[in-house]
């Protein structure tokens, strides 16, 4: 995604802002999955396909545990 998208559906239901976008992926299913968009770019609507990641697995451990 580019600075100026706007985000209109999340896996086929609709985002009314971000406090729903986060909702909507965290209840969507297992943390690493596809995850379909429909955004509104420069007044074209387009559809992304990205791969989620587990969030857990990408947070640093401290060292020794």
């Amino acid at each position: 995604m580019l600075p100026g998208d706007r985000i209109l559906r999340i896996d086929g239901a609709e985002v009314s802002g971000l406090e729903q976008l986060w909702k909507m992926l965290w209840a969507g299913g297992r943390p690493e999955r596809e995850v379909t968009f429909v955004i509104q770019r420069q007044g074209e609507m387009q559809t992304l396909k990205v791969q989620s990641v587990d969030r857990a697995k990408t947070l640093k451990r401290p060292q020794g545990i």
